[in-house]
């Protein structure tokens, strides 16, 4: 007769192991672009009775630190990347959809407050890369260099909600990572 005392014993270690690789995993945060300095999420939807739809919103997250201000935030980096989802609707004539991923390869604050970026980027569906790269605060063409991003480089919550023409919603949030 065999003994059964072992197959607990290696289910259990079995166990063990598979836990702590687990949690040595998730304590282990994802890095691709090194340590983020600040991240960035904002949205916006404007609506033209005459025009249509449209709207934005994405995130960005910049790293890379090679200056820093008196409070220690970062005020410009080496790496990072964007997200972005685009889309525009006119009623019976042209809709868009499109999302743009930038891979940043250097970010600053400018001189009026805003980040700028340069890198590269391409456009989901590629078909409709023109039309994606026309939006405010978008790269352009590829590669891009020293772009406004038009994002405000302001720690915290921003309701712009009705500061824009035409633009019904903008929220902004700012994160500098110490």
């Amino acid at each position: 007769m065999r003994p059964r005392v072992l197959r607990p014993a290696v289910a259990i270690g079995s166990a063990a192991i598979l836990s702590a690789s687990l949690l040595i995993a998730a304590a282990v945060p994802a890095a691709a672009y090194g340590a983020a300095n600040w991240q960035v999420a904002f949205s916006g939807t404007g609506t033209q009775p005459t025009v249509g739809g449209f709207g934005f919103w994405g995130r960005c997250d910049f790293a890379g630190g090679t200056t820093f201000d008196s409070n220690g935030h970062a005020t410009s980096g080496t790496a990072g990347d964007c997200q972005v989802a685009e889309y525009f609707h006119a009623p019976t004539v042209f809709g868009a959809t499109c999302e743009e991923s930038a891979d940043l390869t250097g970010w600053s604050i400018g001189l009026n407050g805003d980040f700028f970026f340069s890198g590269t980027d391409i456009v989901h569906p590629t078909r409709l890369t023109a039309f994606c790269e026309q939006f405010p605060g978008s790269t352009g063409s590829s590669p891009f260099s020293d772009v406004d991003s038009l994002i405000p480089a302001v720690p915290g919550h921003l309701n712009l909600n009705g500061v824009f023409p035409g633009l019904n919603e903008l929220q902004i949030q700012v994160n500098p990572i110490p």
